[in-house]
């Protein structure tokens, strides 16, 4: 799913069998392996852990596959039948698939006494026997023909067809070839059977004849031990004619601290093997623990930044607001001074008005005696006139003298000390600025 190993290492596979290619295990997060979309077929529930294996093909296997693939291969490969089959038909029909002897002769002498019987069923048995030069010391031109005679008694002189002596080892030794041969009668009727079980049944049995003719060589006066030497002593080394010993292998005291060296390393081995195991489970939890950190990190590196922004941000409204108030302040401040101002220009216009009133009712006492004396409505023709300046006046508010106006309503809301508000400005139509009544 594109996601990586967290952890890989290099299997030899020592511990499996040999010729076997090393390989490359990688080890991936079970935590992603849970929520992956294509963990089915891939990943078990439940598992603890995922690991992914490639097997490293060596140079050889390489040039191998590639051989194989050639047209010269392919051809070969047409004849490999035909040899398959001769291989077979030695092994089957003509008794060659154990070798019992090597060179040649013994090869074609294998070929001519196989006859395809039962496992038993050989024609010609060999028989090795061996004594030292201490055993026939004083029996150097008798002991071969004394063998010969306890063997003649052992297996009949028949079946001795021919025997062969060797020296060109340490010790001197006798190859006896003998057919297994004896006579059987069932139903009256004697016939003769080959068969080596009739002699000897296993290897045991055929030890016992060796321990045999070691008796009968003992009872000749022969000076051999009747059981033969423990194998560890025999491989340990030889003694010569002059009496030497000559070491060839480990005694059997160098066997046991052998032995014991090959246990205490065997059990080192093991020790370090379990501890290799416990090193890479620990570095596998480590690594998971690095990984689960990392995120962690990244994780809090992400909040941290969105935090100091959302910091940021804060501080900038802070100062917005800060600057709002501010300014708000001053505004109230101005308005507040300019609030002052108006009061103080009322106060100024209200004594211009007083002062005007008077004026005004002189000079409706002076209309008066005019229409008395002339017999005119001055008065009435004063009156329609100034009436009909009100209500072109009503009809011409400014913003200003609205604003003039509400604040006189605020102070006539608000009372004065004297208990008197002259008008300013009447645009409701019962009051005048001269105090007409109408």
């Amino acid at each position: 799913a594109g996601h990586l190993a967290v952890h890989k290492y290099l299997d030899r596979r020592q511990k499996e069998k040999k010729n076997k290619n090393p390989r490359m295990v990688y080890f991936f997060d079970v935590e992603k392996c849970k929520c992956c979309p294509y963990k089915e077929g891939c990943y078990k529930e439940g598992a603890k852990k995922k690991t992914y294996s490639e097997t490293l093909i060596c140079d050889e296997h390489s040039e191998q596959a590639k051989f194989q693939g050639t047209e010269h291969f392919k051809e070969k490969m047409k004849e490999r039948y035909k040899i398959e089959a001769k291989n077979s038909e030695l092994k089957h029909r003509h008794g060659y698939d154990v070798a019992s002897s090597s060179g040649l002769i013994g090869m074609e002498m294998q070929g001519a006494i196989y006859t395809g019987g039962k496992n038993d069923t050989v024609l010609v048995r060999p028989l090795v026997i061996q004594l030292d030069n201490e055993s026939i010391a004083g029996h150097e031109n008798t002991w071969i023909w004394d063998v010969i005679e306890i063997l003649e008694q052992q297996f009949d002189k028949e079946n001795l067809r021919g025997f062969s002596v060797h020296r060109d080892e340490t010790n001197v030794h006798m190859h006896v070839a003998f057919v297994p041969c004896y006579e059987s009668e069932k139903n009256g009727k004697k016939k003769c059977v080959i068969s080596q079980t009739k002699f000897f049944k296993n290897p045991k049995q055929l030890a016992g004849i060796h321990k045999t003719i070691r008796k009968s060589l003992i009872d000749k006066g022969y000076e051999i031990e009747l059981d033969n030497k423990p194998i560890d002593e025999m491989l340990a080394g030889y003694t010569d004619q002059a009496g030497v010993f000559h070491q060839q292998g480990l005694t059997p005291e160098q066997l046991k601290k052998l032995t014991e060296k090959e246990i205490k390393l065997k059990i080192g081995e093991i020790e370090m093997n379990i501890r290799k195991s416990e090193m890479d489970k620990l570095e596998m939890a480590v690594a998971d623990v690095m990984a689960k950190a990392k995120a962690g990190q990244q994780e809090i590196e992400k909040e941290r930044e969105i935090l100091s922004v959302q910091q940021t941000a804060l501080d900038n409204d802070r100062a917005t607001v800060q600057a709002q108030t501010q300014a708000l302040i001053a505004e109230k401040a101005s308005i507040e001074k300019t609030k002052e101002e108006v009061y103080s220009l009322a106060e100024i216009c209200n004594q211009i008005l007083s002062d005007e009133k008077n004026l005004n009712a002189k000079f409706l006492e002076f209309l008066e005696r005019e229409s008395k004396r002339t017999g005119k409505p001055f008065q009435k023709i004063v009156e329609d006139l100034y009436k009909r300046f009100q209500e072109d006046r009503r009809n011409s508010v400014s913003d200003w003298q609205m604003e003039m106006h509400n604040m006189r309503n605020e102070r006539l809301q608000g009372k004065s000390d004297t208990g008197y508000i002259p008008d300013i400005i009447d645009i409701g139509g019962t009051k005048t600025d001269c105090g007409f009544s109408f």
